[in-house]
């Protein structure tokens, strides 16, 4: 990220959707860890609604893909949201 983050100061990330409940904030904890240069313990720590969340027994971290998801973000959409946000024409995306 250091890398990054001495190139483009400034970073906006998006989320692609697709996501499955289970994984969702184990997919974004773990992002923002990275884009903050952080590592993170693997295991979650129990609590009352975990299975509620998270459902499923590991209480780890990682995210588990269970499909295959195809990214329907087309490079038009992802332009029309580089405008939006008043981006300039020069700013690449980013996979």
């Amino acid at each position: 990220m250091s890398l990054i983050w001495s190139v483009w100061p400034w970073l906006l990330v998006c989320g692609g959707g697709g996501y499955t409940k289970s994984n969702v904030a184990r997919c974004w904890t773990y992002e923002t860890a990275a884009l903050l240069d952080r590592t993170l313990k693997e295991d979650i720590p129990p609590h009352d609604f975990y299975y509620e969340y998270y459902s499923d027994a590991d209480y780890k971290l990682k995210v588990k893909p269970t499909l295959s998801i195809e990214n329907l973000n087309t490079k038009q959409y992802l332009q029309n949201v580089k405008q939006q946000a008043g981006l300039h024409g020069s700013t690449p995306l980013l996979p």
